[in-house]
Order: C-alpha cells, then structure tokens, then sequence
C-alpha cells in the first residue's frame, strides 16, 4: 500500500487544526486609542516618532523663555522613558497576535526491525494535534486582548503622570529660582548688617555679643543661599530629565514671574464624584479583575488536562500491509482535579477586589485632600499678596523714613526688610503648594491619581 493517503491524511489534519491568524503584530491601532484617550483626558497630544520638523521646532523654542505649555510639550514628545512604555503596546499587541496561533502539530514515526539487515518489518506514523489548545483558544484570545486593553490603560496613565511630573517641576523650579532671588537679599542684607556691626563695634557702640549675634546670622544667610542653589539645580535638572534634554540643549531659560492663577473649571463639589467616574486606577483594577477570572478558567483546564492530543496514525505490518486510524491521549484527572488552582484563583480575585474597593476610598480620600490643600494655600498666597506683604513693605518704607530721621538705627531697618523678604519667601512656596496641589486635583479629574 502507498504512502499516499498516509501523507493526505496527516496534510488535512494540519489544515484542519491550523489557524490563520489575520491580526496585525503592529500596535499603530491600539496606540491611536491611547492618543485619543489622551485628548479627551487633558487636550494634549502624543507622538510615538518625531519628524524632522520637531527637531528645528525644539531648537528654536529652547532659544525662547519657556511656558509650562511649551515644557509639557517637550515632555510629551521627547522623553524617552515615555517612548519606552509606549513599546509596551507592541508587546502586547504582539501577545495577542500569538493567542491566535495554534500550536504546531507533533509528528512522530517508529521504526520497528526483525534484523538490522532487512528493511523495517513495522512502520508506525503519527500526527497529533494538542485538543486542549484548540478548545482553549477562544479564552486565550480574550484574555490577550484584555491585557492588551489594560496595557493601553497603563501607558495613558504613564502619559499623565508625565503631565502631572512636568507641571510640577516646573511650578518647583519658578519657585526655587524666586526664592534663590530672594535668599540673594536677605545674604546681600545680612552682609550689610554684619558689616554695620564690625564699623559700630571698632568705634565702641556695640559689645562683642552683639557682634558675634551678627556674625552668626551673616554666617546662617550664607547657609541658606547655598541651600536655594542647590534646590535649584535639582529642579532644573529634574526638568531636564523629564523633557529628555542633554548636551547643548540644557542652556534654556523658564519665566521668573507667577502666572496668573486661573478658574479651576469644575465646582469643588463635583471633583470627588468626577474623580471616580473618570478615573483611570479604577479601569484598570476591572479589568485585571477580568483579566484574573479568564486566567483561572484557562489555568484551571490546563492543569486538570495537561495533555490531550488527537490525530491521525498509522502502521505498516510486516506482511505489508498499512492500518490507519485515530489516536486520542488524555491525562485522566484522578489525583488532581484542579481544586487548589481554583482556590488559588478565587483568592486572587477576592484579593483583586478588596483592592479595588481600598483604591476607591485611596482616590476620595486623595480628592478631598488634594481639594482642600489647594483652597488652603491659594489662601495663604492671596492673604500675603494682597494682605501681609504690603503691609510688611509700608513697614519697611516708614522705617526707613524713621532711619532717615534718626529715630530709628540702621539694625532695625535691615531686621525689617529680612522680615519682609520672609513674607515673600512664604508667599512663594505657597504659590507652589498652590500649583502643586491644583495639579493633583486637574490630574484626578483626568483620571490619574499621583502617586507621591
């Protein structure tokens, strides 16, 4: 008997149990759902590639005072740590791809000789197929396109928390080159301070105490201006990460000046509820969640039934003549009938759950927080600004005309204007925590908790 439907038999089963799979290993879809979520999330736009034209845009934007919208853009287009989780979308896409794909078929042929000089007295030829696989297909196809979803989740909360990052630093680093200007002062007002008290002391106005009390206060002006530089430079350099600047391109500049503090859009009220609503943690705690149940089904099957194969086979006997049929193997699951994997799995999702609800409450807590450390130090800001800081410069003013007067000596004088430049330095950092806390809060409303 031929070979013939031997080799038909066994082609037909691999056409048979064969998949082809027409998904697409590129992940250009799935990353233009993540550049939409992030519109609609916070308006801004992504780019997985730059064109030439970013580069000459860059250059040419460096050479400018920067704006918080001009360093975000940056951010959003050049770094590169960003860049790299946007390859986590072709990874996935790539899983999902792979969920599609059968496994290849196993063949196998056994010979069988009375002597070692004739020719095989017994062929047998086998091609199986693994049964569970195919069963299983469908569940594996759904759970990769569910982490693929949770994957694009994730890099849209990456894209946020990289607004979030960049907006602080540069709030952060606003305040610290203010406060390295106002440090400067209180140096420059400790120096003549110090300096009045050597000239009083040589012409025996001033005790040695006296003179040591100011040294010691020149000395800690000293301090604090080395500190505010190096606050400087770690802001500035956090920015520089953040935008993905290195080399000649470190050489920019942002504006010295507060901006204008706008109308936060939605009610305070309303930030709590929207928070949850909108929020991208919880998406993707659901569908970890669905993800885990899909996992156990599959987990669960393939640990009760490791093998299960079907196919076709066949023997030549002897006398010549060919037997063919089909062949079936199943593990039989007497010992283990997949219980501890179902426990393992229900604990998972009871765990999963009980992690979700513990982030609902971790979001409204973080909402309420975030609420009201930004009405609170917009408060402080607007009372220095409007309130405390005129006061404490019309103190100033009257000093000096008290000094000029000679009512007042030089040392009071120099103590008021110290006080002042404390107010300022108070009303800057809460001009920061401001910033800092409302970013929160616009962040939560875009769907993103920051995680400090």
């Amino acid at each position: 008997m031929k070979l013939y439907p031997i080799i038909g038999m066994s082609i037909a089963t691999a056409i048979t149990f064969s998949s082809c799979s027409r998904i697409s290993t590129s992940p250009t879809h799935a990353f233009h759902h993540v550049q939409q979520d992030v519109v609609e999330r916070s308006g801004q736009e992504i780019s997985w590639d730059n064109d030439y034209s970013f580069n000459d845009w860059l250059e040419d934007t460096l050479q400018e005072e920067l704006t918080i919208d001009q360093v975000v853009k940056i951010a959003l287009l050049n770094n590169q740590l960003l860049k790299a989780t946007y390859e986590d979308l072709g990874i996935a896409q790539a899983h999902l791809v792979q969920a599609g794909l059968l496994q290849n078929p196993i063949f196998s042929l056994s010979l069988r000789y009375e002597n070692l000089v004739e020719s095989a007295s017994i062929i047998e030829m086998g091609l199986v197929q693994n049964l569970l696989d195919l069963l299983l297909k469908p569940l594996k196809k759904r759970l990769a396109y569910t982490e693929l979803e949770i994957v694009k989740e994730e890099v849209t909360a990456r894209v946020l928390d990289v607004i979030a990052e960049t907006t602080i630093a540069f709030y952060t680093l606003q305040a610290a080159n203010q406060l390295l200007d106002l440090q400067m002062q209180q140096f420059e007002a400790g120096e003549l301070s110090y300096d009045a008290a050597k000239r009083l002391y040589a012409a025996g106005n001033i005790n040695s105490l006296s003179l040591t009390i100011e040294r010691a206060n020149y000395e800690k002006k000293k301090i604090d201006l080395a500190e505010s530089e190096v606050a400087v430079v770690d802001a500035r350099e956090r920015l520089n990460v953040l935008m993905g600047l290195w080399g000649c391109r470190l050489n920019w500049e942002i504006g010295k000046d507060a901006e204008n503090i706008p109308p936060l859009v939605n009610e305070v009220a309303d930030i709590e509820r929207m928070a949850i609503t909108n929020s991208i943690d919880l998406k993707m705690a659901r569908k970890r969640i669905k993800a885990t149940a899909i996992s156990m089904g599959i987990e669960i099957s393939e640990q009760v039934f490791p093998e299960m194969y079907i196919g076709p086979d066949s023997e030549k006997e002897p006398e010549g003549g060919w037997f063919i049929g089909p062949q079936f193997s199943l593990s039989i699951p007497i010992f283990d009938t997949g219980m501890a994997k179902k426990a393992e799995g229900c604990a998972r999702l009871s765990k999963q759950w009980k992690e979700y609800c513990a982030l609902v409450i971790d979001i409204r807590s973080a909402a309420r927080s975030a609420i009201f450390r930004m009405a609170n130090a917009l408060y402080r800001y607007r009372h220095f600004h409007d309130v405390v800081i005129p006061i404490e410069e019309e103190i100033t003013q009257q000093t000096l005309h008290q000094l000029n007067a000679m009512q007042l000596g030089v040392f009071r004088l120099l103590e008021t204007k110290q006080n002042e430049i404390d107010t300022k330095i108070r009303s800057i950092i809460s001009f920061k925590d401001y910033w800092t806390a409302r970013t929160e809060v616009e962040t939560l409303l875009n769907g993103r908790m920051i995680h400090n």
